[in-house]
């Protein structure tokens, strides 16, 4: 059984939008008041991810999972975070008034910068000083659903057959490249129109 506290710096931070993954069955301590060194955070509009960059520390939150859930949280927490192939964990030094402790963190390795090619920078490296982005994100993400329905019409009517969503589950490395093409020019099309 599992007693590591896991750092959270996203949506997993209370009242962030997936806190329901845990109430009840861990508790939150020094959220805003943890800190990680050696990363930092960009988002995609709707979440945010850690990547490792030296120099920079990460705002968040630690959750104790309650006696006997410890490895039922962390298995609901690696299928939330799509682990391995989307976000890895390791365990890394959280500080926090008066003292440092070991806990599990999901982060994005350097090698997955398909992940976070087209992140932006988070402010201050900590997620709820952006619940702009954070609302902007939910709207991204409707749209974005609406745009996959969008190509899964266009594929049916060219007789193409549609990638999978989630696409971030599949590295592009993995992917058809000529299916996958008309999704990331697609992609790519709706970017420049919602930067306009």
């Amino acid at each position: 059984m599992s007693d590591t506290p896991i750092f959270v710096y996203g949506s997993l931070r209370p009242n962030m939008g997936n806190d329901g993954w845990w109430t009840g069955v861990a508790t939150p301590h020094h959220d805003g008041n943890a800190y990680v060194d050696g990363f930092r955070l960009v988002h995609n509009g709707a979440f945010p991810y850690a990547i490792e960059s030296e120099g920079s520390t990460t705002v968040g939150c630690l959750l104790y999972p309650g006696l006997a859930w410890g490895d039922l949280v962390l298995k609901d927490f690696d299928t939330l975070e799509g682990f391995p192939r989307h976000y890895d964990r390791k365990i890394v030094q959280v500080t926090i008034p008066g003292r440092s402790v070991s806990a599990w963190m999901y982060y994005v390795p350097a090698d997955r910068t398909w992940i976070t090619a087209r992140c932006k920078p988070v402010p201050n490296n900590d997620w709820s000083d952006s619940q702009h982005e954070l609302r902007r994100g939910y709207e991204v993400a409707a749209e974005l659903h609406a745009d996959y329905a969008e190509y899964l019409r266009a594929c049916a009517e060219n007789g193409a057959a549609p990638l999978a969503w989630p696409i971030w589950l599949r590295s592009p490395l993995e992917c058809d490249q000529e299916l996958a093409q008309p999704y990331i020019d697609w992609v790519a099309r709706t970017d420049a129109e919602r930067d306009r």
